[in-house]
């Protein structure tokens, strides 16, 4: 059977770019301990 090569995701109009979620990154809080793994 022969490989199939990977579909590149679809890009979405919501998507950021790296430089877009390194601005907002420092907004957005660690995440909490504890819960589901």
């Amino acid at each position: 059977m022969p490989k199939r090569k990977p579909q590149a995701r679809r890009r979405y109009d919501t998507d950021l770019t790296d430089i877009q979620w390194e601005l907002i990154a420092p907004l957005i809080p660690d995440a909490r301990a504890g819960g589901r793994p």
